[in-house]
């Protein structure tokens, strides 16, 4: 291809694949790209994703919509916010307070690095917090 033209031609006489990625994954892939992050999008919901902090990996649904991008964000927080603590497993069972808190720093971190904010991704938010125990009054500091 020498130029714009003979790419415009092939895509519309689809002779190439048209995967474009929507503003949410080519986001999230930057993110990743810049802070060395990899990303499996092998997640079916946005409840079962996970970020792996000593992997610098994070295994979210793909980033196709406003809420699975908020918890691809979200899970990148738990990487690259520096308030974050290390998390055992026991930590979960016993409740451990600064679970809480780095759910919190990673939601934080996810808003303010997200490219928009929608209700949905405010929801998505609540939701995911309250399974920790963690009402609006609780979620100081998180405005945009």
């Amino acid at each position: 291809m020498k130029r714009w033209s003979d790419l415009m031609w092939m895509l519309r006489n689809r002779r190439i694949p048209t995967v474009v990625p929507t503003y949410q994954q080519a986001h999230v892939q930057h993110i990743a790209n810049a802070h060395k992050i990899h990303v499996s999008a092998i997640c079916v919901n946005v409840y079962h994703a996970v970020a792996m902090i000593h992997t610098r990996t994070i295994i979210i649904p793909e980033a196709s919509n406003d809420v699975n991008y908020s918890a691809a964000l979200h899970e990148m927080g738990h990487i690259l916010d520096p308030t974050q603590q290390a998390v055992t497993a026991m930590d979960y069972w016993n409740g451990a307070p600064h679970i809480q808190r780095n759910e919190i720093g990673a939601w934080r971190w996810a808003k303010e690095h997200a490219l928009w904010w929608t209700p949905e991704m405010e929801d998505t938010k609540r939701y995911a917090l309250s399974t920790y125990g963690i009402e609006d009054t609780q979620d100081l500091g998180m405005t945009r």
